[in-house]
């Protein structure tokens, strides 16, 4: 896994878990057939998933609506900083403000993921109208 969020993507989608438990330590809740490869880069990327974890909460969403794609919906631009420098697609991750605005906006699936798309494409922001 090359990058810390690559590495939160693949405990997520064991259904395992991770939780920081101090400023160097983190507790990892693995299936005991998890591969190797997923030990070793959590112990390469600690540092980095103990940042993201104990940071301004987020969430992972995989949406079915727009193929399946992996967002990331946080409380601020602090937690979308952190995760874009963790390996996040900037635009793939949306603040909760955003996702008020677009929640207002009442989209229908095509245009959401027209939306989706042009924020991606143009590295963009969501602004309340």
């Amino acid at each position: 896994m090359k990058t810390p969020i690559d590495t939160l993507l693949a405990v997520a989608d064991i259904g395992a878990k991770l939780e920081p438990t101090g400023t160097d330590k983190i507790k990892a809740w693995l299936p005991v057939d998890c591969p190797h490869e997923l030990k070793e880069a959590i112990r390469q990327h600690k540092a980095a998933l103990i940042a993201l974890l104990s940071g301004p909460p987020f969430r992972i969403v995989r949406s079915e609506v727009l193929a399946d794609e992996t967002l990331f919906w946080t409380v601020n631009e602090e937690g979308r900083e952190l995760l874009v420098a963790n390996g996040a697609p900037r635009g793939s991750v949306y603040t909760y403000g955003e996702l008020d605005t677009i929640v207002r906006l009442d989209p229908d699936p095509k245009h959401l993921r027209q939306l989706c798309h042009a924020m991606r494409r143009f590295d963009g922001r969501i602004l309340p109208p």
